[in-house]
């Protein structure tokens, strides 16, 4: 190992970006969390119909 590409002490430098990365990053994580709420809530209207279908259909067998 050359000295010159010896680890400097200490931590490393800070990367300036990275608060706005993280602010990004956390706008699109509550993207997806809307987007899976609304998904939920279409799918839960599904299996109210569903239900009702079902409990409103006649019985086979009977």
């Amino acid at each position: 190992m050359a000295p010159d590409s010896a680890p400097s002490p200490g931590p490393p430098p800070r990367d300036p970006t990275a608060p706005a990365r993280l602010l990004d990053a956390a706008a699109e994580v509550g993207l997806r969390v809307e987007r899976a709420h609304r998904r939920l809530d279409e799918l839960d209207i599904a299996l109210e119909r569903l239900a009702a279908a079902l409990a409103g259909a006649p019985t086979r067998g009977a």
